[in-house]
């Protein structure tokens, strides 16, 4: 009785297998690894439609600047990602602010060497983040991200909402700190190296 339920187990999981990759074989999604990022330097204009998007600088923070409530846990980082936009030229000032901070918020996060991923804190015109008149047309802002104080590896993802065949579907630039840029108050933070392996679920 045992033999014949071991044996009639073990049939029902070869066919599982075989159908599977007969599965497998007729899509050529099945199986198939992801696309990687496209590389980008810092300060290398990123193609993303309507708009395209360069990443300045990024800095290490252990609390927002006045009058913005906001500090890093325990355990934890803030690190803000200064951008400068160019188009949306036919948006009023409204829709284009608008659009811009959604866009952000939505396609921006922040990946670390283990895969782990982190979405954005807040936007905003650098400007109004440290305390001066935000012009009209604010073309550079800055994303905040929570980060946990032992990502390593640091580099941020940005996702093309709309990619044309023969794009990419994700660009990436590596982040890295410079000691005295950024808003008062931050740190300087250079990334470590990936000596440190774990393995790759995601951070919420």
């Amino acid at each position: 009785m045992h033999g014949s339920v071991r044996l009639t187990t073990r049939r029902l999981a070869q066919a599982v297998a075989v159908a599977g990759v007969v599965l497998c074989g007729t899509l050529t999604a099945c199986g198939s690894p992801p696309e990687p990022p496209a590389p980008f330097a810092r300060g290398e204009r990123i193609p993303l439609g309507m708009l395209s998007l360069e990443v300045r600088r990024s800095q290490e923070m252990q609390s927002m600047p006045r009058p913005y409530a906001g500090e890093a846990q325990a355990g934890e980082k803030l690190v803000a990602v200064f951008v400068y936009w160019r188009g949306l030229d036919d948006f009023d000032e409204f829709s284009r602010e608008t659009f811009v901070d959604s866009f952000l918020c939505r396609r921006l996060r922040i990946v670390d060497s283990a895969g782990y991923e982190y979405g954005c804190m807040l936007t905003m015109p650098v400007d109004r983040f440290v305390g001066r008149p935000s012009p009209k047309l604010a073309r550079e802002w800055v994303v905040v991200f929570r980060v946990w104080v032992d990502s390593e590896g640091l580099a941020l993802h940005v996702e093309h909402p709309d990619p044309p065949e023969g794009s990419f579907r994700v660009a990436r630039v590596p982040l890295s700190y410079a000691a005295g840029g950024g808003p008062r108050g931050t740190a300087s933070l250079v990334p470590a190296d990936h000596r440190h392996a774990r393995t790759t679920p995601v951070r919420e």
